[in-house]
């Protein structure tokens, strides 16, 4: 179910499907490379600026991105929910 889920994310995801064209063997091959990692509520994920690694997908629950540099000047800009990916641009550009 897990593996499913990240499968149709990657193929959701613009810059895998359609701008790489991975083939569906490359997307199982980067689906077994994934691992579960389990996010505390109002834990940071990734924070704008850092060097990023990793390509996440969201399993359950809602990431909301956020931006402002103190915690008064917060503001959503978006809700990433169940089968949203993010992160894929900081392994394109190594960045």
């Amino acid at each position: 179910e897990d593996r499913q889920l990240i499968i149709q994310a990657i193929r959701a995801n613009a810059h895998f499907s359609e701008w790489l064209q991975l083939s569906d063997k490359q997307m199982q091959m980067m689906a077994d490379m994934m691992r579960l990692i389990t996010v505390a509520s109002g834990q940071e994920v990734v924070k704008k600026g850092e060097h990023g690694s990793k390509f996440y997908v969201v399993n359950d629950g809602i990431l909301e991105v956020v931006s402002g540099d103190t915690q008064t000047e917060m503001l959503i800009k978006v809700r990433l929910r169940s089968g949203d990916s993010f992160g894929e641009l900081a392994l394109l550009y190594n960045c």
